[in-house]
């Protein structure tokens, strides 16, 4: 029987060709818990065929499972009636429902499709079926053709699972989506909470070895000599791409049938590129490439943004993911993948056909200016002849609107605006000087027709002038905006040159707003850019030796912190302190090899290709000189811990062939050779000698590895102690880690990519070599030089070939570690990597001829105060009067009290309410009291020690109490229940007034400033306006859904009310409505008027909190950070902070900062950069002032 590989369409249950991932148990397992569950991925990844197997299991189980295939369905003619009828027919027949659908139908009068589908589901569907049901809907991205809105279809899954708390018959409803979009496609109305339910199921590649495992070998049984080699090589090309992968088996199975001979593996790669690469248009059937061409391509607005990042990936191996739209949309096309944090090509096939030129050839047909661009490109962004002026560049930025463009593009039209403003500028004064010219000729000539000329040049320069003015001002925002992107993009890959660029740009707009009325938005551009850079950045200085062309091989730093040294191909070692300033430079006749310091920070040992290792003080002078034999390289030199002795490792020639090691010992007081061990590599023993360390228990252990990847650790007498198997290639680097309660590691760094960390056992044994290996860290994409541990053991840094630094990091149970993060920065490899003695910084060189300094600590981020379990969502948060302490309250019913404690928010006292959730805490005007709202319907004084003093017992029980408010004097207290009214009590508990008339929840409740009003917003789309005795006074009407935030503005003026459709009104103390404000997109949970009046803050479903102007109608930064969306939001009583509270569980605390503390910040953090790179001081005139202003 013929084996038939199967890459197109659906597989069949029974298909022999199916490969079963990690996806198959996990959507499974999940459905049958009852989880909503959605596959979204791109094309021809197998989501099909995932759901025709779990139908299958889930059936077996005595589950009714249904499928839908909306591409089934007419997306261009039907109308809302028709598609939800086509759906309720299909569910009709495969769920075999005793059930006349037109009879049905006809009955039905005055009702919504969504409310027929709704009654549908659960009066026929949930009455006929009493197991449990399981609907798979997939192609879901058909439905964003419809012609009608599809939000609500959507909102009605939603809803089904919602509905599980009130009525158990939707317990046995499930949904899973399967498709090409994202959770956010399906709820395309933002004013809509978003689709934000459910399981993501991540469909990953075929790994190796579910390939090489699988049926697909069967295939090729008999007809390749080594079918499993053949399988790996295949995988190598398509990294287990599910279509192509199968298809490659094909065309290898048809290419034998053809030929008839006996195929290697060593041949594959010929076939993929006769049938596959080249002229892939023609060859690409059924269509795969072409669909994921047109996926990147269709879109004029977002192609030339989509081919800039996949451009980055490209000419980097990879990028940061950070899940933007953009990144979104090319992880959909198919073309990238995700991988430990980080965005790669998804294999070779695809990177050998959407290659930098493609992508060049796309770009270039995309941009208007693309001849100007591409011989701009090719001066090395220095021809200015090539940029754009006038007309042209006028085009050129109005094409760009509304487009998302490359790096490079901002950049071209940056510098385009920057010199024609230039030249502006010059025309001015060539225009003063002539008219200076023409005012004098006047004079002399006193003539009639030199008057007129006068004036005619006077008028000529007046009106270029004024016309050059308006055009100013018409460029201005876009001039900064692009500037600012393309800080922000060139951020992923430069950091200290993204923020020099975003300083220069923030020095600019401050000038700019003096003569534009653009003041706000060109502040909020540069601010965000700015802030987000500032909260972000990790690279702190750049340690370069003088020639460009050269490397620097090693960088160290000493023990006491003070001083960093670092060695280079220029034949020098450098050591500099540690804000950047050279000390000194030490010189050997060739390329030095490493630098070190000794234990006591006060000599420096170099080690040299001369054959010599060098002794010397801080100040460059050469104490003593270690000479080696002759033709023997020193690639080590280090100092014992003890000070005592001085080891070299040197080798004498091929050092990845045969060569000879040796290993000497010097006296370092008097700096004779102790003795020496030495090393033969050859035929015999392909074993080199790597390195010789000092463990932490200062035992020294010689390291010697073989070209196969094994590792054997030596002692001082050359005894081996331990072998470590496991590495596919050689290794470069090995590591110790600090002692630790469970064990110590050893991580060894490979020309296989990979990091690997075993257990060391520092016994005079062999140990079972089977045991020892603990881990693998996998995610560089190019040789690993180096590995280095934090002094804690908590973080492990990484270099690599692919010019990227990776930090693991310890999980929670301390066992094993994970990727933390991608430093990208260097141009090119990265060589060695050191910790800093107290771990706040990592020190790298790299074969860029820099040294670079990255910073650790994250205290610029927001400080999160609270971290719990994503069931114990932040429901409500304040500031004391004082500022000295934060209030949280919590779905696990309790209220944290957190107080400042060196710069540091430190929870120092909790208690729990109740058992249930607490919607609102406040502090009394005084500081000396809290009042609590909360699930049980109760309103609770406490002191601050957490004892309760009072219960205020009123509103219905469990009529959850939404909102409380303390009078500016404190003397009374207001609060807003599920049961529709809010309630007035005295500060003693006492009640004095019910406020009816809300005809839903009462939800958010607030005091004027001087205590003669009260507000309350409510589910039933109304503010309300009462005095401070209860008495109603007026009904605020305007809105259209549910009011969830009310305040008064801290003049008591002004009203601000926000509801669930993201609708922001502003109304007069009165309550006469006096207008809306424009710019917001999503639900506003909460707002807040800082309390000097000057900023407005929102919370949003969306998970980010937005500052705006005081007139609410200009967002000047956005604060994002949360998971999930934003419950509430305080501000600091002096305006400086805001405290949020989020469903993530968190609590976080964010700076309020203005556009000049952002470049005094940014200023102060390039402070040593300037020392290294004092030209871009000059360049940076607007730092001058700030530097000056913090150093004394």
């Amino acid at each position: 029987m013929t084996y038939e590989y199967r890459f197109s369409g659906t597989l069949p249950e029974d298909s022999s060709t199916y490969i079963k991932r990690a996806a198959d148990d996990n959507l499974y397992k999940s459905l049958k818990a009852g989880k909503f569950c959605y596959v979204l991925n791109s094309r021809q990844t197998g989501k099909s065929s995932l759901r025709v197997q779990t139908m299958r299991r889930l059936q077996k189980d005595g589950i009714i499972c249904v499928s839908i295939d909306l591409s089934m369905f007419d997306t261009y003619c039907s109308s809302p009636e028709q598609w939800y009828a086509d759906i309720i027919d299909t569910l009709v027949q495969r769920a075999d429902l005793d059930f006349d659908l037109d009879a049905w139908w006809d009955e039905q009068k005055n009702i919504s499709p969504i409310r027929l589908f709704s009654k549908f589901i659960e009066k026929v569907l949930l009455q006929q079926i009493h197991q449990k049901i399981v609907i798979f809907i997939d192609e879901i991205d058909s439905i964003l053709s419809l012609k009608f809105p599809c939000d609500d279809f959507f909102a009605f899954i939603r809803g089904c699972y919602n509905l599980r708390a009130d009525n158990p018959i939707y317990n046995r409803l499930t949904f899973c989506l399967l498709g090409v979009a994202t959770p956010r496609d399906l709820i395309a109305d933002i004013k809509r909470t978003p689709f934000n339910i459910g399981q993501a199921i991540e469909l990953t590649p075929f790994s190796l070895e579910e390939v090489t495992s699988s049926s697909l070998i069967k295939g090729l049984l008999g007809k390749v000599e080594n079918p499993k080699a053949v399988l790996e090589e295949i995988w190598y090309w398509t990294n287990g791409q599910p279509f192509i992968t199968q298809k490659l088996c094909n065309l290898i199975v048809n290419h034998l049938s053809d030929n008839s001979e006996i195929l290697e593996e060593d041949k594959v790669s010929q076939i993929i590129h006769n049938q596959i690469i080249d002229n892939w248009e023609y060859q690409d059937e059924p269509q795969h490439l072409k669909t994921i061409r047109d996926r990147i391509l269709n879109n004029d607005c977002s192609a030339s943004r989509l081919l800039g990042i996949y451009q980055g990936i490209l000419q980097n191996g990879e990028i940061a993911r950070n899940r933007s739209s953009e990144q979104v949309e090319l992880c959909l096309s198919g073309l990238v993948i995700k991988c430990n944090g980080s965005l790669k090509i998804y294999n070779r096939i695809y990177k050998s056909i959407f290659n930098l030129s493609w992508v060049d050839k796309q770009l270039a047909s995309l941009r208007p200016y693309s001849e100007s661009f591409n011989r701009w490109l090719t001066s090395g962004y220095k021809d200015e002849s090539r940029l754009l002026r006038g007309q042209a560049l006028e085009d050129a930025l109005n094409w760009s609107k509304n487009k998302n463009l490359s790096i490079i593009d901002y950049k071209f039209l940056a510098e385009s605006q920057e010199y024609e403003n230039k030249e502006f500028k010059e025309a001015g004064k060539k225009g003063k000087k002539l008219l200076q010219q023409a005012k004098k000729q006047a004079n002399r000539q006193i003539k009639f027709g030199a008057l007129i000329s006068v004036l005619l040049i006077i008028a000529s320069v007046f009106f270029t002038h004024s016309l050059r003015q308006d055009r100013k001002r018409l460029l201005a925002i876009n001039d900064i905006q692009s500037s600012a992107n393309t800080a922000l993009r060139l951020f992923d890959f430069q950091q200290i040159e993204a923020l020099s660029d975003a300083i220069r740009i923030a020095d600019k707009s401050q000038k700019r707003v003096k003569d534009t009325s653009s003041e706000n938005y060109l502040n909020s551009s540069t601010i965000s850019t700015l802030n987000y850079i500032l909260d972000n950045i990790k690279e702190r200085n750049q340690l370069k030796h003088q020639d460009n062309n050269e490397q620097v091989t090693s960088v160290n730093i000493s023990p006491n912190r003070k001083y960093i040294v670092t060695a280079s191909t220029d034949n020098t070692a450098k050591i500099w302190n540690l804000s950047g300033n050279e000390i000194a430079t030490l010189e050997h006749e060739q390329k030095v090899n490493k630098a070190s310091f000794s234990p006591n920070s006060e000599y420096v040992v170099t080690a040299s290709v001369d054959g010599t290792a060098k002794i010397w003080d801080l100040y460059g002078h050469e104490i003593a000189t270690l000479q080696h034999d002759k033709d023997y390289n020193v690639s080590r030199a280090i100092f014992s811990p003890d000070s005592q002795r001085i080891i070299t490792l040197s080798y004498k020639g091929e050092y990845d062939y045969e060569a000879t090691y040796k290993i000497t010992f010097w006296n370092s007081q008097n700096y004779e050779k102790i003795s020496s061990l030495e090393f033969q590599q050859n035929k015999d023993r392909k074993f080199k000698v790597i390195d010789a360390v000092f463990t932490p228990q200062k035992r020294l252990v010689i390291v010697t590895a073989s070209e196969k990847g094994i590792v054997q650790l030596l002692d001082e007498q050359g005894k081996l102690i331990q072998e470590l198997i496991g590495h596919e290639k050689g290794v470069i680097n090995i590591a110790f880690s600090p002692d630790s309660p469970d064990g110590q590691l050893i991580a060894t760094a490979s020309i296989d990519n990979t990091v690997r960390l075993w257990k060391w056992e520092p016994n005079d044994k062999l140990n079972d070599k089977e045991n020892n290996l603990i881990q693998v860290l996998k995610g560089h994409t190019g040789y690993v030089n180096d590995v280095s541990f934090s002094s804690d053991g908590q973080l492990i840094a990484t270099t690599s070939n692919d010019n990227t630094i990776r930090l693991w990091k310890k999980d929670d149970n301390q066992t094993l570690y994970a990727s933390e993060e991608v430093l990208r920065g260097h141009k090119t490899w990265v060589y060695g990597v050191v910790f800093a003695p107290d771990d706040k910084q990592i020190l790298t060189a790299s074969a860029d001829n820099t040294a670079r300094i990255w910073e650790l600590s994250s205290e610029k981020k927001a400080n999160i105060l609270q971290e719990t379990d994503i069931q114990s969502k932040v429901f409500t948060v304040a500031f004391s009067p004082d500022k000295k302490l934060i209030a949280t309250g919590s779905a696990d019913g309790k209220v944290r009290l957190w107080n400042n404690q060196n710069g540091k928010w430190i929870k120092y006292r909790e208690w729990k309410v109740e058992e249930y959730s607490v919607y609102s805490v406040i502090f009394s005007p005084d500081g000396k009291q809290i009042a609590t709202g909360s699930r049980d319907g109760k309103v609770r004084l406490w002191n601050l020690e957490g004892e309760l003093i009072k219960v205020l017992h009123g509103h219905e029980e469990w009529e959850s109490v939404e909102s409380v408010a303390f009078s500016p004097d404190g003397k009374q207290i207001v609060s807003g229940s599920r049961d529709g009214t809010a309630r007035l009590w005295n500060k003693n508990g006492k009640p004095i007034a019910i406020l009816k008339g809300h005809k839903d929840w009462v939800q958010s409740v607030a005091f004027s400033p001087d205590g003669n009003y009260i507000l309350t917003g409510s589910r039933d789309n109304t503010a309300r306006l009462w005095n401070k005795n209860g008495k109603f006074i007026k009904e605020l009407k305007r809105h259209e859904n549910w009011v969830q935030s009310v305040v008064f503005s801290p003049d008591g003026q002004q009203i601000l009310t926000g509801d669930r459709n993201g609708i922001i009104r502003l109304w007069d103390r009165n309550g006469r409505f006096i207008q809306t404000l424009e710019g917001y997109q999503y639900s506003i949970k909460d707002i807040a008027f800082s309390p000097n009046g000057q900023l407005i803050a929102t919370a949003s479903y969306d998970g980010t909190v937005r500052l705006w102007n005081r007139k609410g109608n200009l967002m000047l930064q956005e604060l994002s950070g949360h998971g999930e969306r934003v419950n509430s939001i305080a501000f600091s009583p002096d305006s400086k902070q805001i405290v949020t509270g989020s469903h993530d569980g968190t609590a976080r605390l964010w700076s309020v900062v203005s556009l000049e503390q952002l470049i005094n910040d940014g200023c102060i953090w390039l402070k040593d950069y300037f020392v290294t790179n004092p030209e871009e001081l000059k360049r940076l005139e607007v730092c001058h002032q700030y530097i000056k202003r913090n150093v004394k």
